[in-house]
């Protein structure tokens, strides 16, 4: 082959490779850029709206990084600082990790918090429902600031959607069965206002996610979710959340 032929070769390789890493590069960019504008949002809850500003890192559901009024807003965060997911993911990308080994320390590490509008989840209301006993039951083990209260599950030993409860006098009401599930509160918590956790049976899903259900205000409740394995840090965990939260709202 001619010298002029593999120089033209090898000028080519160079300009696409260039090419290629500049649109590469470009994209990253333009995400990055993204990411780092402030997304405007709203959730009208029972008495009025509370509102947002939340860098769209934070971000991962289209509608909430469009801004405006949100049936539900999603926050991915990462411990122990609070970092956006997608910039850890980011980081430990650079490391050179595995895809499997990426994933089990953004799945172990992750919080994703959803927050809604409404006042709905209190021990009471939970209690309520028919899912709790009236009473927390003394002889449950207390570990980690909790007391254990019991779990649920359906006969057939499978995990199931949503759940519906049949009561007295609500015939029309289905059960689907309830999902393999335990609920634990508060030691200290002085009544049933405050909030709960339920976690996954741990023998049936190892990998599973607790999650605390909250009220943030009289108009704004909170979904808070981590790793089951980190249930004994669920007091860190949820106010940490809570710190966050608070640092969007618009005041």
């Amino acid at each position: 082959m001619a010298v002029t032929s593999v120089l033209a070769i090898v000028l080519v390789a160079i300009i696409y490779g260039s090419s290629h890493l500049t649109s590469h590069d470009s994209e990253r960019n333009t995400q990055e850029a993204t990411e780092a504008q402030i997304a405007e949002l709203n959730v009208n809850g029972r008495g009025g709206a509370t509102f947002f500003r939340i860098p769209k890192v934070y971000l991962s559901f289209p509608p909430n990084r469009a801004g405006g009024e949100q049936e539900e807003i999603e926050i991915l965060a990462i411990l122990p600082d609070m970092k956006p997911l997608a910039v850890v993911r980011r980081e430990m990308e650079k490391e050179g990790l595995t895809r499997d080994q990426l994933e089990g320390r953004l799945i172990s590490n992750s919080v994703h918090i959803y927050l809604r509008p409404g006042w709905r989840y209190t021990v009471k209301r939970l209690r309520d429902s028919s899912i709790l006993p009236p009473n927390v039951k003394q002889k449950f083990p207390i570990e980690n600031g909790l007391q254990y209260l019991g779990r649920q599950s359906n006969s057939s030993g499978k995990q199931v959607g949503r759940t519906f409860i049949d009561r007295p006098g609500q015939e029309g009401i289905r059960t689907l069965g309830i999902v393999q599930t335990e609920y634990y509160v508060p030691v200290h918590q002085k009544d049933d206002s405050g909030l709960y956790i339920d976690c996954p049976f741990p023998e049936k899903f190892p990998r599973g996610r607790c999650t605390a259900h909250k009220d943030v205000t009289s108009r704004l409740s909170a979904k808070i979710m981590f790793h089951s394995a980190r249930l004994a840090e669920w007091q860190e965990i949820t106010r940490k959340a809570a710190n966050l939260i608070d640092s969007f709202v618009v005041q």
